[in-house]
């Protein structure tokens, strides 16, 4: 009986961490800047470019990177609200950053290697 319940247990706890995972979608572009959204919650993420863009070349920032405090995709409204991890390294042309006061976290290394 005690290993059944271990096992409801475990399985409970991996079908909460797949929800969790399938509901950030794959990487979206909108105005110059990728993000993922999720539907569950209405919020969207910052994120890294997918590696086949060429950041370099593909990409381009200005020195001020304005952060919108929402996006609309495919007729739905996401608060931004997360920069993702790594999600601008090694854009040595970003100087500034201006937030939106619905930015809850900030990813490790979300700058690491810019000018910010």
């Amino acid at each position: 009986m005690c290993i059944m319940r271990h096992l409801l247990l475990c399985l409970a706890c991996l079908m909460a961490s797949t929800a969790t995972v399938s509901a950030k979608s794959k990487p979206i572009f909108l105005n110059n800047l990728f993000y993922s959204v999720n539907e569950a919650d209405g919020t969207a993420t910052l994120v890294k470019a997918p590696p086949q863009y060429d950041y370099y070349n593909d990409i381009r920032y200005d020195s001020l990177l304005v952060v919108p405090d929402s996006v609309s995709y495919e007729d739905k409204k996401y608060v931004v609200t997360e920069i993702g991890d790594s999600a601008f390294h090694y854009y040595s042309k970003i100087k500034n950053i201006q937030l939106p006061s619905t930015i809850k976290t900030i990813g490790a290394s979300a700058f690491y290697k810019s000018s910010i």
